[in-house]
């Protein structure tokens, strides 16, 4: 179980790593199981420290996780950035207007799809995927290397915040896009579990 992937969540992840470690009944089923839980807390340490999304580097750690040799350029991403992330601040009247007619003419959706898919061009950007594995992404393979490398199975949790209705964990299964593994994580998880 993972928190503070962006740095402001490790205030919420951290809280239910705590709880958890605290809740007797969780310790005993865990006991009884025969899993092991392992808790890394705030997995962007800058970001957590500075309450931001990203690491010292402007890098989202939620987009750093790829093949950064078989990634290309984020085409709808470029189109956007210079009204996106403005000169200067506040955005002129201009950059208002280019917003808003991107919007009229694409619509919501596919301002919200060149923006969150991340982008690998654009350092001073928004969505920043870095250039290379970030060190937080390092610190999580060796802990996985050391800690898990050994388990037939291996369920990861990461907690993040600002999703669903207030107060509600919104379940996101980001694994294969594969129905029966879908099918699975439902039936561990519950049947309102999403796929991205």
């Amino acid at each position: 179980v993972t928190s503070g992937t962006h740095g402001a969540e490790g205030f919420c992840g951290s809280g239910c790593q705590v709880a958890l470690m605290r809740d007797p009944w969780f310790v005993d089923a865990v006991g009884r199981s025969g899993a092991a839980v392992a808790f890394l807390h705030a997995l962007n340490p800058f970001g957590f420290a500075h309450v931001a999304r990203t690491n010292e580097d402007n890098v989202d750690l939620n987009r750093n996780f790829r093949d950064f040799a078989a990634t290309p350029p984020n085409a709808a991403y470029l189109e956007i950035h210079d009204f996106i992330v403005p000169d200067a601040w506040p955005p002129t009247p201009g950059n208002e207007e280019r917003l808003a007619r991107y919007v009229a003419e694409r619509g919501m959706t596919a301002l919200q799809s060149a923006l969150s898919t991340g982008q690998v061009d654009r350092p001073d950007g928004l969505f920043f995927a870095g250039s290379r594995p970030a060190w937080s992404s390092g610190v999580l393979r060796d802990v996985l290397r050391r800690h898990a490398a050994a388990r037939r199975r291996l369920t990861w949790i990461d907690v993040h915040t600002a999703l669903g209705p207030l107060g509600h964990a919104e379940k996101i299964y980001a694994g294969p896009d594969d129905p029966a593994t879908l099918a699975r994580t439902r039936a561990c998880f519950g049947a309102d579990v999403t796929s991205i």
